[in-house]
């Protein structure tokens, strides 16, 4: 699966279920792309991992698979309903 592919693919998945695409996600430096989704305060995050660098898990693979990817599910904290010190 390309990378094209797998974003197609949770484009069509999650946006069935509500999720919005188009959330801005940062990608780190071992990182081919990033993208992410939004629903209420929860955010998914994907990222195709740049094969082959030493500071990813996935180092190891080496070329066995087309892409290998990453998902982070972000939850954003409820406000505190007491106000924060100042």
């Amino acid at each position: 699966m390309s990378p094209d592919e797998l974003y197609a693919w949770y484009d069509r998945e999650l946006g069935s279920r509500g999720w919005q695409s188009g959330e801005i996600v940062a990608r780190t430096t071992a990182e081919d792309t990033a993208r992410g989704w939004r629903k209420g305060d929860v955010v998914i995050r994907v990222a195709v991992i740049t094969k082959g660098d030493p500071r990813t898990p996935a180092a190891s693979l080496g070329d066995r698979y087309e892409t290998i990817f990453e998902i982070d599910l972000i939850a954003e904290p409820k406000r505190s309903f007491a106000p924060i010190p100042t």
